[in-house]
């Protein structure tokens, strides 16, 4: 290929697709690396780029984290002073909360920063892998390696989605990329079914889509550990997750059938225990009159 291939058959446009495709025709033109390799080292060179944010993401998350206590204390007065229609308090407890953000420089808005700047690098990656899949581009049909030498179709064995849910599910196995704060239950539910729900959605995608994904999840898999090392977090001042105490347990509320059989079951029981309260009674009262009639025949 030449610079301008691209351009000519039609794909490089004023866009992020185009912007993105363009840097894809440098990096396999400059490095002459196979196509499948240019995908994954221009998925490497854009993800190490956006590694800088990850950094300060991280730090936002972990500071959030550890102010949760007494965030959740704020929210929860402000919630009541709204209650009771209480602005004085309803405004006191809010600049409390702001006062909270800027003392431990964090705040909750900086975390849609993850999905706000990875969510056009995905798609613009989709897009153009799929576009140039779809032309094709001529050298697709040979870039591949092992048995997906054709880029532009499917993996003819489905190696390659289930090899792609299987990392989502490693990553969010993992935790979260923008510091591994744990997840509630339901939310990894959603999730897995999502991963699992992946391979036939996306069995029929090209195999240069899976490609990137691949290469993808396992830099995020690797990225998350990395800042696990507490040297790591310590180098680039992400401060350690505290260890909050967990919120006691409140028991689960019965349901209808289970308020009904206990209530069933606690009005047998109240019985049996009149019933033989009165047997108790009767067998006193005879009792009293059998010594009665003894002091009468005396």
């Amino acid at each position: 290929m030449q610079y301008g291939d691209l351009k000519a058959m039609g794909l490089v446009h004023f866009t992020p697709v185009g912007g993105l495709e363009t840097i894809l025709e440098a990096v396999h033109i400059s490095t002459g690396l196979p196509w499948w390799a240019t995908i994954a080292a221009t998925t490497v060179m854009i993800r190490t780029a956006l590694v800088p944010f990850i950094v300060k993401l991280q730090g936002n998350t972990a500071r959030l984290h550890n102010v949760k206590p007494q965030l959740d204390r704020l929210t929860e007065n402000m919630k009541l002073a709204k209650e009771s229609n209480d602005s004085a308090a309803l405004a006191r407890f809010s600049a409390e909360t702001q006062e909270l953000f800027a003392k431990n420089d964090c705040n909750p808005l900086k975390s849609l920063m993850l999905p706000l700047m990875q969510a056009p690098v995905m798609i613009s990656f989709y897009l153009a892998l799929r576009d140039m899949a779809h032309l094709p581009v001529p050298q697709f049909k040979e870039g591949g390696i092992a048995w997906f030498t054709d880029l532009t179709v499917a993996d003819p064995i489905y190696v390659l989605p289930v090899a792609s849910s299987l990392g989502f599910l490693a990553i969010m196995e993992l935790g979260s990329e923008a510091g591994g704060v744990s997840q509630p239950k339901g939310v990894k539910n959603i999730m897995r079914f999502m991963a699992v729900a992946m391979v036939p959605l996306t069995m029929h995608f090209p195999s240069a889509i899976f490609v990137y994904w691949l290469t993808s999840n396992v830099f995020t898999a690797g990225q998350i550990m990395f800042f696990r090392v507490p040297a790591v977090r310590r180098f680039f001042n992400i401060p350690q997750l505290i260890s909050h105490p967990k919120p006691k347990a409140v028991g689960k509320q019965p349901g209808f059938m289970e308020s009904f059989r206990a209530s069933y079951e606690g009005g047998i029981a109240a019985k049996e225990k009149e019933i033989a309260l009165a047997k108790e009674r009767e067998s006193k009262l005879a009792a009293q009159k059998l010594r009665r009639q003894n002091r009468k025949r005396i």
